[in-house]
């Protein structure tokens, strides 16, 4: 069994209140600030979606094109509980794909397009906005001083739990591919796969240092990520001053994501 029960900044939760009772209570919309270069081999959709994950929207949309799901990207994974809107990317390098525009399902739609040079990754976009409405909140003077806490010094950016799957099954798939050997054909799902498992193991080192109680302060080693730019750099000296940058709102630490890619966290 796999522990999705992470350890708290500042204690546990003195209030409640009912959370995504309809997908309208969380609102999620990626925000991109750059300009799409008009041309390329790559088309970019920003689509709205109500009940659906990514790869609900990902396999409509390739079954609708007549695409493999293989040529469509994107930045991020997004909640089925939610209503979100998201970019997606198809790789149709001298492809006109008529009736884009036009694509309403039930469940999402697409709002605009063009084209633009390159896909969508991880990191293309600006980031997101999100929307929240919490009802029946119980204990109303402890929620604001919370949220007080929260303002002031941030919260343990865990991944959540639809990162994990639905009883943490996308980490026993992780664990039958990484340590029994076994493979997947669907590239999609093992990305998702994949991710489930680094996602827990960054977890596992954030909460040992909330339980520490050094989650956001600077150790020697750690990696720095400033919040203009996410330019990121290895804290080496001066951990004092860093400190205080953070409590500035400048630059916050980074954790490990373990992969192909080097690794720059140190200690």
């Amino acid at each position: 069994m796999y522990t999705l029960d992470w350890p708290y900044a500042y204690g546990k939760p003195l209030s409640t209140a009912t959370f995504k009772a309809s997908p309208e209570d969380f609102q999620v919309n990626e925000l991109f600030t750059g300009e799409f270069s008009g041309e390329g081999e790559h088309i970019l959709l920003k689509i709205e979606k109500k009940g659906l994950n990514t790869e609900d929207v990902v396999k409509a949309l390739a079954r609708l094109i007549n695409k493999s799901i293989k040529t469509i990207s994107y930045a991020g994974l997004k909640d089925r509980q939610a209503l979100s809107t998201q970019w997606l990317s198809i790789h149709a390098p001298g492809e006109d794909i008529a009736g884009l525009e036009d694509i309403s399902e039930p469940n999402w739609r697409v709002l605009e397009h063009s084209r633009h040079n390159k896909k969508l990754r991880p990191g293309f976009l600006t980031g997101n906005q999100f929307i929240i409405q919490l009802k029946q909140l119980s204990e109303p003077e402890a929620f604001i001083q919370r949220i007080e806490q929260i303002k002031a010094r941030g919260v343990p950016n865990y991944f959540g739990e639809q990162r994990f799957g639905r009883n943490a099954g996308n980490l026993e798939k992780a664990e039958a591919l990484l340590v029994q050997g076994k493979r997947v054909k669907d590239r999609f799902l093992q990305g998702i796969y994949f991710s489930a498992a680094r996602s827990w193991i960054f977890n596992l080192i954030l909460a040992e240092r909330v339980r520490a109680g050094n989650w956001c302060s600077v150790l020697a080693g750690d990696v720095m990520q400033l919040s203009g730019s996410h330019s990121i750099f290895v804290a080496e000296n001066d951990l004092i001053e860093l400190d205080q940058r953070i409590l500035a709102k400048d630059l916050s630490p980074a954790g490990p994501l373990p992969g192909k890619r080097k690794n720059m966290v140190q200690g």
